[in-house]
């Protein structure tokens, strides 16, 4: 369970000098609700979600160990490099260049 506020105290300072004091009190009192209601109940379905996935994670990491994985993985990186190099060029290439 979420225990602090702390990390959230900057969205009360942001703008505050902007608002006259009864505005600010107005806001801040509609932050905390949305925090209450919305925000830290969401961390803590995250929080306790989280061991569970973390136990379904493994060591390895690279989406070649996925079915098609090697295929997927040049196909993004023709995407985000705008080339039809092989991977192995694109990593020669860079290291060429470093």
């Amino acid at each position: 369970m979420v225990k602090s506020w702390i990390g959230f105290g900057c969205a009360l300072d942001y703008g505050k000098n902007e608002f006259e004091k009864e505005k600010q009190n107005e806001l801040i009192s509609r932050l905390l609700k949305i925090l209450q209601t919305n925000v830290i109940p969401a961390y803590d379905r995250l929080l306790n979600i989280l061991p569970q996935d973390l136990s379904n994670a493994t060591t390895d990491h690279g989406v070649w160990k996925l079915p098609n994985g090697d295929k997927y993985y040049k196909l993004c990186l023709e995407y985000h490099t705008t080339t039809n190099m092989s991977p192995d060029e694109v990593y020669e290439q860079a290291i060429e260049f470093r």
